[in-house]
This record gives structure tokens, C-alpha cells and sequence, in this order.
């Protein structure tokens, strides 16, 4: 199907922004498949048919950054993703004003950038400039609000400042439960990041085991819910088992995270590779050198 899916591109010939526009969708299922070298290729040939044919600042071209960058973060090439991520902002806040949501969304990408190269205290003001747009432009209840929160909520917590990231953890899952009164997965994820803060911080491991219990049921039952936060719960619940000892429940739940990526993403994703090591670390520390 990738394959057809280049062949068809290749006869857009005459229409480079759709074309363009094809290569940025067909780039983004090889990322999601774990494929970041032919992501890349077609990432770039996406941006460079675009700025030979919208000039150099357009908001296709800032969307194709804005990509490119997520690959580059994703690939451990730091530098260059903050390049991007900059030409982008640079490009969004002439076109829209420095107060618009999407200005918001890479002010968020650096947010979530900065702490792969140590800079935490960037990190945490980047996020704050993408809420403060937020709070302002969007609805209380809208969704990126609360993303922003718990990624904010994150950064303060790793900076010291808890009573600020549990108020923003908590009030980012109020906004997701007003937004989505029946409860589906966005509300789970919320519930799964406010249980991660609960164990990993406060030590109130009952709280927390309520909440991922909860997060994995509404993941299990749902066709909308993602792969990677169903596992994210499972594994934060792997980690109470251990913590108060239940040490089979641990390495159970373990083991579903490794099978369940084999069964959607194939078994040489990456995604597959971090489940076993975190499977083989458990064993580590349970003596089992061997295994």
C-alpha cells in the first residue's frame, strides 16, 4: 500500500501543492510505523516543493517544520529540530500574530523539546507563553489546554515545584472531564499522567492505582484509544504493583505491554525495543539475570 501510495504521488506531478501535501501524509504513516529515515526523505522533498512553490514563508511550509522538527526530536537530532521549530514560529507569528493558537502548538513542540538537551528552565517558559495564548484564545475546555498543562505540570514537577503540578494536573483533568463528560480516552489520559505525578512523586500509590485502573479500562474498551496510551497506563501500573510488591502482577503487566506493541506495530518497531528493555530492567531487579 506505501508503495502505491508513492506511485499515486508521482502522478501529481502538475499539481505540486497537492503533491506536497500527499508526501506530508504518506510521511507521517512511516513515521508512525517507526520507518524515520524514508519519513525524513519525503518530509523534505514535501518542504522543498513547497518553498519553491509558495516562497519562503507560508503556513504549509511552517506545517512541514513543525513535522520535520517532531522527526528530528524523535531521532535524537536536537539542534537541528530547534532550528526548524524556530523558522517555524518566526513564520506563524507574522502570518497570524504572535497571540494565535498555532503560534501556541510550536511554542509547545520547544516546550516539549528542551528537556531532551537539559535546558528544563526553557522548557517551562515555553510552555507557559503556549498556556497564557491558550487560556486566552481557546475555550476552557478545550482539549490543547489541557495538554499543555500536563506537559507544564510535568516540567515543574522535575523543577521541584509540586504544589504548582498537581494544581495543573488536576485542573487539566477537570478540563478534559467537562469537555468529555462521558469519559473516553482523552479524559483516561489525563487520569494516567495525574496517577504518574500521584506515585511518582507523592508516594499515595492508592490514588494512583484507582486512576491507571480506570485509564486502562476505558483504553481497553474503546476503538479510539491510542496504543501508546493504553501501555503508558499499563506500565504506570506495573510500576505500583512493584512498588507495593506485588511483583507477578509487575511482571504481567510488563509482558502485555511487549505483546500488545508486537501485535499493532510488528515485532522490529522501536516501540517493541523499549518494552523489552523495560521488561528486561524489572528482571534485572528482581535477580533474574539470566532472563
Amino acid at each position: 500500500l506505501l508503495h502505491r501510495g508513492v506511485a499515486e504521488i508521482e502522478r501529481l506531478d502538475g499539481q505540486p501543492v497537492i503533491q506536497a501535501r500527499m508526501l506530508m501524509t504518506l510521511g507521517h504513516v512511516h513515521e508512525n510505523l517507526g520507518r524515520y529515515v524514508d519519513a525524513e526523505r519525503l518530509y523534505l522533498r514535501a518542504l522543498a516543493q513547497r518553498r519553491a512553490t509558495l516562497g519562503p514563508r507560508d503556513l504549509e511550509i511552517a506545517e512541514s517544520l513543525d513535522h520535520l522538527g517532531e522527526l528530528y526530536r524523535r531521532m535524537g537530532r536536537y539542534h537541528e529540530a530547534d532550528s526548524l521549530y524556530h523558522e517555524a514560529l518566526g513564520i506563524k507569528s507574522d502570518l497570524l500574530g504572535a497571540g494565535h493558537p498555532a503560534v501556541a502548538k510550536t511554542l509547545y513542540l520547544l516546550g516539549f523539546l528542551m528537556p531532551y538537551q537539559g535546558r528544563m528552565e526553557e522548557s517551562e517558559a515555553y510552555y507557559r507563553r503556549a498556556l497564557a495564548i491558550q487560556r486566552h484564545a481557546l475555550r476552557p475546555d478545550d482539549p490543547r489546554l489541557s495538554e499543555t498543562m500536563i506537559q507544564l505540570a510535568t516540567i515543574l514537577s522535575r523543577r521541584g515545584k509540586q504544589h504548582d503540578a498537581e494544581a495543573l494536573l488536576r485542573e487539566a483533568l477537570a478540563v478534559r472531564v467537562a469537555a468529555y463528560p462521558s469519559g473516553p480516552p482523552l479524559v483516561a489520559n489525563a487520569q494516567a499522567y495525574l496517577a504518574d505525578f500521584l506515585h511518582g512523586v507523592r508516594q499515595r500509590d492508592d490514588e494512583a492505582e484507582r486512576l491507571y485502573r480506570e485509564a486502562i479500562a476505558v483504553h481497553r474498551r474503546s476503538p479510539e484509544g491510542g496504543l501508546n496510551e493504553l501501555t503508558h497506563a499499563i506500565e504506570g501500573l506495573a510500576g505500583v504493583a512493584e512498588a507495593v510488591g506485588r511483583y507477578g502482577e509487575s511482571e504481567t503487566l510488563r509482558r502485555e505491554i511487549v505483546r500488545v506493541r508486537k501485535d499493532r506495530l510488528g515485532p522490529e518497531h522501536p516501540s517493541v525495543a523499549n518494552g523489552l528493555a523495560g521488561l528486561g530492567d524489572f528482571l534485572h531487579r528482581r535477580g533474574r539475570l539470566a532472563e
